[in-house]
């Protein structure tokens, strides 16, 4: 999924990360948050993910407030990983810059021998998971022409009254609208 952050001066950025989980209310994936967008997340908790499948003309956004997963989520998802993943987490300073691939895989190798023998590796401590928090989901269906379809899905705003002619109810909390392509 591409997951964009900005800082807490507005500069956007964007990546690609793994969609490690969902559940009814959120998105989850795991990061090193001392990382650029670790960085961006603390600084300024709100975050879009966008997923694309480009042959079929779709497109799904979340845009929301993003929260830290708990250390015990973070020790889960760790440990629930290949070992050689563990090691490639520990020995990397994600986003720092380094002199050449042979000193990355250096200190992979150092790493490993390190953790040789080892039962049970640990979680790198700047390493854990989030949660973003949908406050909009956003389906879009393009076409070969023009005619695009977009259905906008947001929170409904406390005290707030819908216009029915544009908005609708859509399940609990939600609404739904369409909009303009």
């Amino acid at each position: 999924m591409c997951l964009a952050t900005a800082s807490a001066d507005g500069r956007p950025s964007t990546r690609m990360v793994v969609l490690a989980g969902v559940d009814d209310e959120t998105l989850q994936f795991y990061t090193c948050h001392e990382s650029r967008k670790g960085k961006e997340l603390s600084a300024n908790p709100y975050a879009s993910v966008v997923f694309y499948w480009p042959a079929l003309h779709r497109q799904v956004r979340f845009d929301g407030r993003v929260e830290r997963l708990s250390a015990d989520d973070s020790d889960r998802d760790f440990h629930s990983r290949p070992m050689e993943n563990q090691l490639h987490l520990i020995a990397n300073a994600q986003g720092k810059a380094i002199e050449s691939r042979e000193a990355i895989e250096q200190r992979f190798e150092r790493v490993c021998a390190e953790m040789e023998g080892v039962d049970i590796i640990p979680r790198p401590a700047d390493w854990g998971g989030y949660r973003l928090v949908p406050s909009m989901i956003e389906l879009w269906q393009g076409q070969d022409n023009w005619r695009r379809d977009r259905l906008y899905f947001r929170k409904r705003r406390e005290g707030e009254v819908v216009d029915e002619k544009l908005t609708r109810t859509a399940h609990g909390d939600w609404v739904v609208e369409r909009l303009m392509p």
